[in-house]
């Protein structure tokens, strides 16, 4: 925090923190800093990578592949964003995946009399 207090400017220094964050798992402050470090510089792939990341652990997979995208703008064969785009995807299915069993097994329990629902429980 303290280099930032002396230089709010300085991409590295949100990019830096954001890669603590990221390990200490605090996806959203995170998120933040990867952000903030985007806006100052838009061309700095770091940013955009740490940014991809933490979007996809908080669960936010669409922004997840938004920023991998990005990202790919400024450098096209990022191996480490295109690994991220790749994380990003599967998670994405997978969230897609579980809704989808979510829906199917309300909709059985809605069909259930409520002996059955006793029954089954």
């Amino acid at each position: 925090g303290e280099a930032i207090d002396l230089d709010p400017y300085d991409h590295s220094l949100y990019s830096n923190r954001a890669l603590c964050f990221l390990e200490l798992g605090a996806f959203e402050k995170a998120r933040l800093d990867a952000e903030e470090c985007t806006k100052l510089r838009p061309d700095f792939l770091k940013g955009h990578l740490r940014l991809a990341r933490a979007l996809r652990l908080l669960g936010a997979c669409d922004k997840a592949l938004e920023a991998c995208r990005a990202g790919l703008e400024v450098e096209r064969n990022s191996k480490s964003l295109r690994a991220e785009y790749v994380e990003a995807k599967r998670a994405l299915r997978a969230q897609k995946r579980k809704r989808a069993i979510q829906g199917d097994l309300h909709d059985l329990a809605a069909e259930m009399t409520p002996e059955e629902r006793r029954w089954k429980a």
